[in-house]
């Protein structure tokens, strides 16, 4: 049985012509025609209460098909606890369909209960956004939905389609209303004119040091194999970061560990003239500050479509709105014969050569906390696992490590907010057949802890790092003068194994031991272990933030 409402009939016979797959639904009331004619469509929508919690699951789902997942809430605040997903899917490039049930428009402001001005509510960070028009309008609506449905495709963002409903809500037809549904058109990657190729090459072979950063991109092996050939190139550094996806032997992958001890004078000798970057944003601050500090003489070009001006050192001289790929075929077949006279790439090599072995011995005296935890992880798991990195001090020790070829990386730095990291991991997990380890600090696992009302993937493992609060405040200049700083920004949270087993749903393991091998033999049994869900490590005896300061100092001195 169909819904009565032609605009719902509407919307899901376009989700099929576009082969939209994955469907969540919040329950509602005003959304009951979305609910029943998704189940007339043959959908079996996935179930979320929590709309917060159900906007980053489609985020994870939608980050491992590249596909749009459509989002359903009914009228009110509801549409509003989508937007910190929206903002992540805006910023991060990921696709997502938001679909809100609506009142119509004469009865918004005049006291009916869930109703807001829900038009254009999410209006500045989605690529499309609309209200449709009330039954009548077929043509018109059909046309809206087919824009929509194609903004998330092309912009690979997020769109928002509101929907007004006058009850009854519930009615049931047998036979839907008869129309052509808008079939999706394609945009195909253009290259790079002629032209501006001619300028580009100009540029590159006058730049004698160029330092290309690779951050936040989905696997790509054509991708890989064109950087590497870059990277044979003496006047070429390419320095990346694992949620970048990318790894060879001539990549310099953790920048941090390369760059952290530098100041505005030693930054000097190793400063570009030109700097390219590819992916979404960057997760190493200082690097951005040495380059905003000494802006390279040839400017920035940014390779890749993105939704903002991506102008991260204030020196933006080209932005590229094609793949990745595209354009560094063109470039390689402009240079493949270029012999430039440097050495740069000489230079970047040794200091990460001298920085790989003092960072080795350091770890090799480490005793266990935060950042030996992250020692044994890089040791021990392997590929086919991905890793969902939580947010702040997490993901920046990530960039520390050496992991294995094959992992696959991801965080959500579109916004770099901890408010979803549970529920993407979910999303991401139901979505691959792969491992899924999420790593995650504590405040994060608690702040999105609705994620685990949902079935619980299979494939999917936690590891709660409990350090006493947000450790970052620990770390980063400035909170430390504040009165009573650990009760206003590190905010202690409670790690009883008996509350996280009630968030959970299930017995969290407990890591409390200052052995490293009783850790090392306890977390790679919880890896192979497939019925272990949560591990909790509690470091909180431990200073953390000491240990990391020690270490960029020992950088220095070796």
């Amino acid at each position: 049985m169909h819904s009565s409402k032609t605009s719902a009939q509407l919307l899901f016979a376009a989700f099929k012509k576009a082969d939209i797959r994955d469907i969540i639904v919040s329950p509602g009331s005003r959304n009951a025609p979305l609910i029943i004619e998704s189940l007339a469509a043959g959908y079996r929508p996935e179930v979320i209460v929590d709309e917060r919690s159900a906007g980053f699951t489609g985020l994870g789902m939608a980050q491992q098909t590249h596909r749009p997942a459509v989002l359903i809430c009914t009228s009110g605040t509801a549409v509003l606890n989508y937007y910190p997903a929206v903002a992540e899917a805006f910023y991060a490039r990921i696709p997502l369909i938001v679909v809100s049930a609506d009142r119509p428009p004469y009865r918004i402001d005049k006291g009916e209960g869930q109703t807001i001005r829900q038009d254009g509510v999410l209006e500045k960070h989605t690529h499309y956004s609309v209200t449709l028009h009330l039954e009548e309008a077929v043509s018109e609506n059909s046309k809206l939905i087919k824009e929509a449905i194609e903004m998330a495709f092309l912009k690979q963002g997020p769109v928002h389609i509101n929907i007004p409903f006058e009850e009854p809500l519930y009615r049931q037809v047998a036979e839907p209303v008869k129309f052509e549904p808008a079939i999706r058109t394609v945009e195909e990657d253009r290259p790079v004119s002629e032209q501006t190729l001619d300028e580009v090459e100009k540029i590159w072979k006058k730049a004698g040091r160029k330092l290309i950063i690779v951050s936040q991109l989905p696997p790509g092996e054509m991708l890989n194999e064109q950087l590497r050939r870059l990277a044979l190139f003496d006047d070429v550094v390419i320095l990346t970061e694992n949620i970048g996806n990318v790894k060879d032997p001539l990549f310099l992958e953790h920048i941090d560990r390369l760059i952290f001890p530098f100041n505005e004078h030693t930054w000097q000798e190793y400063a570009p003239d030109l700097v390219i970057t590819i992916g979404n944003n960057i997760i190493s601050k200082k690097i951005k500050y040495l380059l905003r500090q000494q802006k390279p003489a040839y400017g920035h070009w940014h390779i890749g479509k993105t939704p903002i001006q991506p102008d991260t050192f204030d020196v933006l001289r080209y932005k590229f709105d094609t793949s990745p790929e595209m354009f560094l075929s063109q470039l390689l077949f402009r240079i493949y014969d270029w012999q430039p006279a440097s050495e740069y790439k000489v230079l970047w090599h040794n200091l990460a050569e001298k920085r790989r072995k003092a960072h080795r011995k350091y770890m090799k005296e480490l005793s266990f906390g935060d950042m030996k935890l992250f020692d044994i992880l890089a040791d021990t798991i392997h590929s086919p696992y991905q890793i969902q990195w939580g947010n702040s001090t997490v993901v920046r020790y990530a960039q520390l490590f050496d992991f294995a070829k094959g992992i696959t990386h991801y965080s959500n730095r579109g916004t770099s907010g901890i408010d979803g990291t549970v529920s993407t991991a979910v999303g991401a997990a139901k979505r691959t057949t792969d491992k899924v380890l999420l790593v995650t600090g504590d405040l994060a696992f608690r702040y999105d802890s609705n994620a685990l009302w949902q079935n619980f993937p299979e494939n999917l493992k936690i590891i709660v790092i409990y350090n006493g609060g947000g450790d970052i405040f620990n770390f980063i200049p400035g909170p430390s003068t504040v009165d009573r700083y650990k009760e206003y920004f590190v905010a202690a949270s409670l790690a009883d194994p008996d509350v996280l087993k009630v968030i959970s749903g299930f017995q969290p393991e407990i890591l409390r031991t200052e052995s490293v091998e009783e850790a090392r033999a306890q977390i790679e049994d919880f890896l192979s272990n497939p019925h272990s869900r949560l591990l909790l490590v509690n470091s909180a005896a431990v200073n953390n933030a000491e240990i990391l300061k020690n270490y960029f100092d020992f950088l220095i001195s070796e």
